[in-house]
């Protein structure tokens, strides 16, 4: 699971509907692998970047790379949802959480819409951007912007930029047939092929070669992750 500049609301049900668990998943900065067996059952709400704050009790930073107990990031007693989930037959999971969140938008947090439309601009350029002119075109100085993107992202404005650029890298592996690294190096906006590698590196664990032949994999597609459910809610961030 790659990093993506979100953050998840996830819920695991353990085999036989012995329980289920549920956790804030902060942003990534790194990728996390899970064996496939423990994601057997699950459902999620992942929202867009810097969505998640509105509904959560703490700034976003705080919960980078960690999975943060939903009683203290600052969301209700979620045992009722826990114990519908246990209950219910996957095809509900999705309702269920669509009640939930919507009934919380009463007690939401207000968006910002200057951190919206950075998080557009960069995420739209593929991370291909100068951080100082998304700031000032959405009306931030530099040090606000960065200050509202640890808050509400829980990653500098920099750091979203690697991880969009390595999106869109990704999006780009499977669907050519003879790939040259050089030449999508430099379609991405990186120096160099050298500078693609460090960063795939540092973002996913693995290299470029790697990553093209484990999205290719019959692995990646496994029984496991096909009867996982994961959803996403965007009604929410939308409002």
């Amino acid at each position: 699971m790659l990093p993506d500049g979100c953050m998840d609301l996830l819920f695991r049900v353990g085999h036989d509907r012995a329980g289920v668990h549920a956790s804030i998943v902060g942003t990534m900065t790194t990728a996390i692998v899970a064996p496939p067996a423990s994601l057997r059952a699950f459902v999620g709400v992942r929202f867009k970047p810097g969505e998640a704050f509105a509904f959560l009790d703490l700034a976003a930073a705080d919960a980078t790379d960690e999975e943060v107990s939903p009683l203290d990031a600052g969301l209700c007693d979620l045992s009722p949802m826990q114990d519908s989930l246990a209950r219910t037959h996957a095809r509900e999971w999705p309702a269920l959480l669509d009640r939930f969140l919507l009934a919380r938008l009463s007690v939401a947090r207000p968006s910002d819409a200057r951190l919206r439309g950075a998080v557009d601009s960069i995420a739209s350029a593929q991370g291909n951007v100068r951080v100082a002119g998304v700031a000032s075109s959405v009306g931030f100085s530099e040090r606000q912007m960065e200050r509202v993107f640890l808050e509400r992202v829980g990653i500098s404005p920099k750091s979203f930029a690697r991880v969009s650029r390595v999106q869109a890298l990704v999006s780009v592996l499977g669907t050519q047939r003879d790939l040259s690294w050089a030449g999508l190096a430099a379609s991405l906006g990186y120096a160099d092929q050298a500078h693609l590698v460090r960063e795939v590196r540092a973002l996913t664990g693995v290299t470029p070669g790697a990553l093209l032949r484990e999205r290719m994999s019959d692995s990646f597609n496994t029984d496991a992750t096909r009867e996982a459910t994961l959803l996403t809610l965007d009604e929410g961030a939308r409002r």
